[in-house]
């Protein structure tokens, strides 16, 4: 499937210098597939022009790095397993480091990579790419290769992706991207299109197999067991990767309760769905692991509606979404997904429609906060776009959003987007719009 990080690893290539890079993204993203197949585009042939250190397929590949980090060093180490491996003179050969983090010492050697005719892709899960190192063990401690990378977050597909894999090819995307941002109502037969692609990319997500699964079968079914076996993987990296055996149970307790931060619209995360009487000091920190691993994201509620948005934020007030709306949706039970399905645009989905936005949020790298203010007003997202703050409401079945009306009425240089199942209008500093349209809007460039 075609990927726009793609674009980004041409572009680095093609940099007279550039530094190795790091891809960081959660499991399952597809980051591994995306580079092996840039590595054949760009360098050659896997075994010679480039080679594949798999550090979790792999553990004796830790060795190369064990004890010593000079790269001269740690070539000859690879040429005794890769025999017809040799760095050139004529062209840049390369080594593609994956899952690094499970490697501090390969982490670490991006240091020392002076001035090799090689190019370094590695990839990392965000699962802590090193680990802290206790006091009186005899662990090694490395440090981390800060200023010495150059790092790139990838995510699952968005929504531009989810289209290019159900087969809408560039002059297509450009068509619907020109009827989205021109400020007019768009015709009924490419509303009701984009409409239907959207809430099938509500329930099946970007996950790649995920998606490949809906390509092929175009069965729901298999999407959903497809998303609860992934969910269970993730479930699984949780046990594995955490450092601390003590920190799992509630980790876990946390992931699993992530579905019932959405059954209602909360103005912030409910430590007590969790389980009565979880708190701040107990739980922040699986909060803040399952952050770190890029399978949820922080959205923090703003002290003042201002520029910059990351100044004006309050750490301890907090909601937070999945990174992959189609993971929120396969957390659900059958029914619910159903139901998904068949009252896509009954007001009763809103925290799922908030969701969806945080997804085109996040994938878009954007910083997630909100605004609220007692029972004054109440936002979903606060952004800035073409330069303006923006407040941003997700309406499942209305248009209507006192709050933002209330708002842009009183704080200069500032718009209100309503984003639903609704088509485009204006009203003064309100802007309707579907959901689709909004993401082509905050996609512009």
């Amino acid at each position: 499937m075609k990927r726009k990080i793609y674009d980004c690893l041409v572009k680095w290539k093609n940099s007279k210098v550039h530094k190795p890079l790091v891809i960081r993204g959660a499991r399952q993203i597809g980051k591994t597939y995306i580079i092996e197949h840039f590595m054949n585009d760009h360098y050659g042939k896997q075994g010679v022009d480039w080679i594949k250190l798999d550090f979790v397929e792999h553990h004796e590949y830790k060795l190369y790095f064990e004890k010593n980090l000079d790269w001269n060093q740690i070539i000859r180490n690879i040429q005794l397993d890769f025999k017809s491996f040799n760095i050139r003179t004529d062209k840049k050969v390369a080594i593609l480091l994956d899952e690094i983090q499970k490697c501090d010492g390969a982490y670490a050697s991006l240091k020392y990579l002076n001035e090799l005719n090689i190019d370094i892709i590695a990839t990392g899960s965000n699962l802590g790419l090193l680990k802290k190192v206790k006091k009186n063990t005899k662990v090694k401690e490395y440090s981390k290769p800060v200023g010495y990378v150059d790092v790139e977050y990838m995510h699952s597909l968005d929504f531009e992706e989810f289209l290019w894999a159900n087969g809408y090819d560039e002059n297509r995307m450009q068509q619907i991207k020109d009827i989205c941002l021109s400020k007019k109502r768009i015709p009924n037969s490419v509303f009701d299109t984009l409409t239907e692609l959207t809430k099938y990319y509500v329930l099946v997500g970007g996950m790649p197999e995920i998606v490949k699964t809906w390509i092929s079968t175009k069965n729901l079914n298999n999407v959903y067991k497809e998303q609860k076996n992934i969910l269970a993987l993730y479930r699984q990296n949780i046990v594995d990767n955490v450092e601390n055996p003590h920190d799992i149970p509630r980790i876990l307790e946390v992931y699993d309760a992530l579905p019932n931060q959405f059954a209602h619209k909360y103005k912030k995360f409910k430590y007590s769905l969790i389980k009565p009487l979880a708190n701040s000091r107990k739980y922040l920190y699986p909060i803040q692991w399952l952050n770190e691993a890029s399978i949820i994201s922080f959205c923090k509620k703003m002290k003042d509606i201002a520029k910059p948005l990351n100044a004006n934020t309050i750490n301890t007030s907090f909601k937070v979404y999945f990174n992959d709306i189609g993971l929120l949706t396969g957390s659900f039970s059958e029914d619910m997904q159903k139901d998904i399905f068949r009252n896509f645009d009954n007001k009763t989905k809103g925290p799922i429609f908030e969701n969806l936005l945080a997804d085109f949020l996040i994938k878009s790298n954007k910083y997630l906060c909100y605004a609220e203010k007692n029972k004054q007003y109440e936002i979903d997202f606060v952004q800035v776009i073409n330069d303006k703050i923006s407040l941003i409401d997700a309406k499942a079945g209305s248009s209507r959003s006192q709050s933002i009306n209330k708002l842009v009425n009183n704080l200069i240089d500032t718009v209100g987007y309503k984003v639903g199942n609704f088509n485009y209008g204006v009203n003064n500093q309100i802007i309707s719009l579907p959901y689709f349209a909004f993401y082509f809007l905050l996609t512009n460039r």
